[in-house]
């Protein structure tokens, strides 16, 4: 997960970073996931992301969470798409009405901005998450700042001052027009430091249809610095995208020209960490396919 500044009335797209933030930190090489901690001591914490999502203890407190601006194009909000050598990212100018609040969280939480992770197939790893085990092709987050704070500079590091949904993508074998003026605009972005402003759409066309049942634990961004500062909500149910529009993902080049793909962070321990969900029934699944693969295991011997 990435961050960015809000600066006036126009989000700067740019990553929070005490050196270089273009070239200080990559996915591979002597700059990759193991070397963050190097220059960012905080990759180093103990409420990191991304873990495992396995097991959530049922919380009765977790309901619906309430979309605001969520179901048309904010009118009055540039969409600004850009390439940063890391992902593609969409970031919203500051004055946008779109945001959550309900559903467990302590307050409102204003969007910021949304960006993708993804690997280098459409079957394969690429989603930051993992659900019982299980990585997806690719992944959603829609980055919140807490709106009590003046701007998301002052919400970045603070406990619970960034809220961020994940959205599990799978591939499918149809067309996901919802998703269409995303994916189709990823063709004016494919090198580092472009961007472009496309047309409004509106945001919750990103979500799963079913957005009640949810996991819920505390962590930090996915990327450097990884402040541990972030309320996760990551959507059990997935959304489809076809293999051309999951193709399109790795259409972006990163900053030395290669293709961008598995841009992810390995997953990171749970060092006790409570792992919650808003349905009762995810503890129980977790459980069963633990027993189905013992007794499978049983049986080879």
């Amino acid at each position: 997960m990435e961050f960015v500044h809000s600066f006036g009335f126009f989000t700067l797209l740019s990553l929070i970073s005490p050196i270089d933030a273009s070239d200080s930190w990559s996915y591979s090489g002597n700059t990759g996931p193991s070397y963050w901690v190097n220059s960012y001591a905080t990759c180093g914490g103990s409420s990191q992301t991304p873990i495992n999502l396995e097991g959530g203890e049922y919380d009765p407190n977790l309901g619906n969470i309430t979309f605001t601006g969520y179901s048309a194009a904010d009118s009055g909000t540039t969409y600004i798409l850009e390439n940063n050598g890391h992902t593609a990212k969409v970031g919203f100018q500051s004055s946008t009405s779109m945001s959550i609040s309900d559903g467990g969280l302590s307050g409102t939480y204003k969007v910021l901005q949304f960006h993708a992770h993804w690997g280098r197939n459409g079957s394969g790893e690429g989603s930051e998450h993992y659900k019982d085990g299980k990585p997806y092709p690719a992944e959603i987050h829609i980055v919140h700042y807490r709106n009590s704070y003046a701007d998301s500079t002052a919400a970045v590091d603070q406990p619970e001052g960034l809220a961020v949904l994940g959205i599990f993508l799978e591939q499918g074998s149809v067309e996901n027009t919802k998703y269409s003026p995303f994916i189709n605009a990823l063709s004016n972005i494919p090198d580092s430091g472009q961007n472009f402003t496309m047309s409004g759409f509106a945001l919750g066309d990103l979500l799963p249809s079913d957005t009640s049942k949810y996991f819920r634990y505390s962590g930090g961004l996915t990327t450097p610095p990884c402040y541990e500062s972030i309320v996760w909500t990551v959507f059990n149910e997935p959304v489809s995208l076809s293999m051309t529009q999951m193709d399109a993902l790795r259409t972006l080049n990163y900053e030395d020209g290669s293709t961008m793909q598995d841009n992810t962070r390995p997953l990171q321990n749970l060092n006790g960490r409570d792992i919650t969900a808003s349905w009762d029934g995810a503890h129980h699944v977790a459980v069963s396919f633990a027993l189905i693969l013992l007794v499978f295991v049983f049986h080879l011997f």
